[in-house]
């Protein structure tokens, strides 16, 4: 996928926006290569999925990809948006924290 990689080369937020069309709207192959660039991005990705969540987009890859980059900012972005109890996203959301949650515990219980 020539998108994902020049986007990662380039960090274009251009580029990012199409990752984030074709993880929305793609087809199997493509929502997974997408997401994979998504999450590779780290930082950058997490910002544009943030971003497209916060304008409404409601589809459950996004916080997939959100859950995938983890860390704290990942996080709060997951709780905020599992406070937006009239928006189907809110739940997946809350089971994604859920899970996050519990991977911690378990990571804890190891150490």
């Amino acid at each position: 996928m020539a998108t994902g990689s020049a986007w990662l080369l380039t960090g274009a937020d251009s580029l990012g926006r199409k990752l984030i069309d074709e993880l929305i709207n793609g087809d199997e192959d493509t929502r997974t290569l997408a997401g994979m660039f998504l999450v590779k991005g780290g930082e950058r990705g997490r910002r544009l999925v943030v971003d497209a969540l916060q304008n409404g987009a409601e589809a459950p890859e996004l916080v997939t990809v959100l859950q995938s980059i983890g860390g704290p900012e990942a996080e709060a972005a997951l709780a905020d948006l599992a406070q937006h109890e009239e928006r189907p996203i809110a739940g997946w959301a809350l089971r994604a924290l859920t899970e996050l949650a519990e991977i911690r515990r378990r990571r804890s219980q190891e150490a």
